[in-house]
């Protein structure tokens, strides 16, 4: 099938997901989220799916914390649960 490029303008931007799902919801243009942001909003029909077909180059995600002998127990939990929970985020970072 090979790859396609495609060129995206536009004048709205934003870093913030729920700031670009209200702008589509209220028909400003296409966006792309995750499905844990986007989900409920297309079963109740507000948003619907197109390019079904086209999926994101996975995302690498690292967490940066100082090298310590020991990690406090708050650390080394948000590190074990990151572990589990970003790889379940397949509309963020690609299936995994």
């Amino acid at each position: 099938e090979g790859s396609q490029v495609v060129k995206i303008s536009g004048r709205l931007q934003s870093n913030v997901a729920d700031v670009l799902r209200i702008a589509a919801i209220n028909d400003l243009g296409l966006v792309m989220l995750p499905e844990y942001i986007v989900g409920r909003d297309i079963q109740k029909g507000r948003l619907q799916v197109v390019l079904e077909n086209y999926t994101r180059t996975p995302l690498d995600v690292h967490a940066v914390y100082p090298h310590r002998k020991y990690l406090s127990a708050k650390v080394r939990l948000f590190l074990e649960f990151l572990q589990i929970w970003l790889p379940k985020q397949v509309g963020m970072l690609g299936e995994q």
